[in-house]
């Protein structure tokens, strides 16, 4: 029943931003994310040259911080509408996706570094979600996440995000989200086996299922 619930909630979700498409959308949410992607990019452009490899934008939308990262990026959304618009927005060093945050369709060991601004309050499962971030993040990937502060209080989220992630630093108060930059968790590490998976796989371009 639950997981029932959990798949209508994402079809609800995915049927309001497809209805609202890729114009309407940023006229509602793009200065507002601007914002956002401001205090991102300013905390995170010293890693940029160190991490090199690929960069992952987890329900990228319209593509408005894909088209400020410098790179390969692939960027991933639940709505074929708001890709559309992506589109429009890339360039030969960017591939986008249609698909689930919770189920990514990538190998593991893929991305140096994964973006996921405003989105953990349109998912059902945080922990799952949290899982496949780890999962197709390099050994040593950065992680740089955000939550509408109306969705949740900064002490729920920094639970979280501790539950999570092996270490973090909070970005940012000011804006309309908690936002943090943070590295995968100690579970990786410890396992032997992932991490030699994961550090082989560094600096390779692969990234189909």
């Amino acid at each position: 029943m639950i997981i029932a619930e959990h798949v209508e909630e994402k079809k609800k979700i995915k049927e309001l931003y497809n209805s609202m498409g890729g114009t309407i959308y940023d006229l509602r949410y793009s200065e507002e994310q601007e914002t956002k992607y401001k205090i991102v990019l300013d905390s995170t452009k010293f890693l940029s040259t160190e991490q090199g490899g690929c960069k992952l934008d987890i329900g990228c939308g319209t593509g408005l911080l894909i088209k400020k990262i410098r790179g390969y990026v692939v960027g991933t959304d639940i709505s074929s509408q708001l890709l559309l618009k992506a589109v429009e927005r890339s360039n030969k060093e960017t591939f986008l996706v249609n698909a689930d945050a919770e189920n990514l369709p990538f190998r593991s060991c893929i991305f140096n570094m994964l973006f996921g601004i405003t989105i953990l309050q349109n998912l059902s499962n945080f922990n799952k979600a949290f899982s496949e971030f780890e999962r197709v993040s390099t050994a040593e990937g950065i992680i740089v996440i955000s939550m509408i502060k109306k969705a949740l209080s900064l002490q729920d989220f920094l639970k979280l995000v501790k539950e999570n992630l092996r270490s973090y630093k909070l970005l940012s108060e000011s804006s309309s989200d908690w936002i943090i930059m943070g590295k995968t968790s100690k579970k990786l590490l410890e396992n032997s086996e992932d991490f030699y998976a994961c550090t082989q796989m560094q600096g390779r371009k692969q990234i189909g299922a």
